[in-house]
């Protein structure tokens, strides 16, 4: 009887430790796997970030997505960095920027040709969202009296805008069309 019950819990316990990523905490695996991603093992962190991803934070699925874009630890695969750019993208993320950076990101992907967008309108839609999220911050930030960083953060990114904007009103970009 008491061999059957150690089994029981020796099964218990490696079960439980098989499972343990998808039980943890998302702020966990976002903390844990940041920290891996900056430690002289980065790749040991792509599973609690993917993971925090897969579960809508906007924040992981930034990071996951510039590690596929910019193939720093990882394979370049542009599909799953758009992928993971509309996750960041879609949660509108104002903490960190997620949000507004997704946006922005797969508009200057689709309009400088890394990655073609079926037309002009899906890039002016993505420089819209970019647009909007920044006026939701900055009216956020003025009411919260945030401070002076996030507004020179906030500013980078209204050059970054300014400049697309620029760019598609000279040049166009570089769709399918």
């Amino acid at each position: 009887m008491k061999m059957k019950t150690v089994f029981f819990v020796a099964c218990l316990t490696l079960m439980q430790a098989c499972n343990n990523l998808n039980d943890q905490n998302i702020d966990y695996l976002y903390s844990k796997g940041r920290a891996l991603l900056k430690s002289d093992k980065p790749k040991a962190g792509f599973p609690y970030l993917l993971n925090c991803a897969a579960r809508g934070h906007g924040g992981c699925a930034e990071i996951i997505a510039y590690e596929y874009y910019g193939a720093e630890h990882i394979d370049e695969d542009l599909d799953e960095a758009l992928k993971w750019f509309k996750v960041a993208a879609s949660t509108k993320l104002y903490y960190g920027f997620a949000g507004i950076s997704g946006a922005l990101t797969i508009a200057e992907m689709y309009c400088d040709g890394t990655y073609f967008s079926e037309s002009y309108t899906s890039v002016n839609q993505w420089v819209e969202e970019a647009n909007s999220m920044h006026a939701d911050l900055t009216q956020i930030f003025v009411q919260q009296n945030v401070p002076e960083h996030f507004y020179q953060i906030l500013e980078g990114i209204r050059q970054r805008i300014t400049e697309l904007e620029r760019s598609i009103a000279q040049r166009g970009c570089r769709t399918s069309e």
